[in-house]
């Protein structure tokens, strides 16, 4: 009985530490997602607020007077111009983006470069740059409207993919929009970041349910085999207590038949007992041949009861 209620008492633990496993498992994996998408947002957010900020100081690098200036193709030659230029490169590299310029409207529907930081002939925008259609993109229609837009991770203007913009208006006297200071970087490598850590998110919750599942079928596997185990100890302990009890009255009756015959000299009392034990012995010899067959067929355990007969 004491065996019987310490491999209870153990079983219970076992089941208790695997529950417990499995509740710390989740909470860790669900800690981990959401510590991941915590970091993917503050990243975006310094990102974002990083380049509003390198944008600002762009607008503020040159003023709309200085810009009006330079109307035609010819004014790129213009001293001035190329100084521009230079420092606009070397702000680019102060502050480590890929892009810096200025647009401003040519007529309602379109934009016009001003000048940019490169100095690459064949990819250079500027007054030779030919203007191209307003696009109908939120950054760009907040820019124009007088508010500082980000474009976002993933979202580009059509020709200029895998640049993650900034634009910051440049207002002239009376608070209208006079043109556009915009910084660009490249945003491949934290988009692939970010698609990245949405990956491995999918693969946590993946394996944090096969898991889940593959342990859950264990613990229920290992329920149902205990139960089993349990329903076979008391059907073996029903059973001896039974088998018990069959084997007492013949072996009682051969005893106390023998004791008899022991204490009589009368010779019909003696063939009387005599054929009382054989009676006896013959059922218990039944007995132990069903408690063979019984044993053989697998039903019951075989312990100890051939030993008994």
């Amino acid at each position: 009985m004491v065996i019987k209620q310490s491999r209870y008492i153990s079983k219970n633990i076992l089941i208790m530490l695997f529950v417990l496993s499995m509740v710390l498992l989740l909470g860790l994996s669900i800690g981990s997602i959401l510590f991941r998408v915590f970091l993917t947002r503050t990243m975006e957010y310094n990102i974002e607020y990083r380049l509003l900020a390198v944008s600002k100081i762009a607008s503020e690098l040159t003023t709309l007077d200085e810009l009006e200036r330079y109307r035609t193709v010819e004014d790129m030659n213009l001293p001035s111009y190329k100084g521009l230029r230079r420092r606009l490169l070397e702000f680019s590299r102060e502050y480590d983006v890929l892009y810096v310029y200025y647009i401003r409207r040519s007529g309602d529907q379109q934009l016009q470069y001003i000048v940019d930081n490169d100095f690459n002939e064949e990819t250079m925008v500027g007054l030779d740059t030919p203007p191209y259609n307003i696009q109908p993109l939120p950054w760009i229609k907040l820019a124009l409207e007088g508010e500082a837009s980000h474009s976002g991770l993933g979202n580009y203007t059509p020709g200029w993919e895998g640049l993650l913009t900034t634009y910051t208006p440049l207002f002239d006297e009376d608070g209208n929009v006079g043109a556009i200071a915009g910084v660009d970087i490249l945003d491949e490598s934290i988009v692939f970041a970010r698609h990245m850590i949405a990956v491995l998110n999918v693969l946590q919750i993946v394996i944090m349910v096969i898991v889940f599942v593959s342990g859950f079928m264990t613990l229920l596997h290992y329920r149902i085999e205990a139960q089993k185990a349990l329903d076979a100890s008391s059907a073996k302990s029903l059973f001896l207590s039974n088998m018990s009890h069959e084997f007492r009255t013949p072996l009682n009756a051969i005893l106390g038949m023998g004791e008899l015959i022991r204490m009589t000299d009368d010779l019909s009392l003696m063939q009387n007992y005599t054929d009382e034990i054989i009676t006896a012995g013959q059922s218990l010899l039944h007995l132990v041949d069903g408690l063979i067959e019984y044993s053989k067929s697998g039903r019951k355990p075989s312990g100890d009861e051939p030993e008994q007969g």
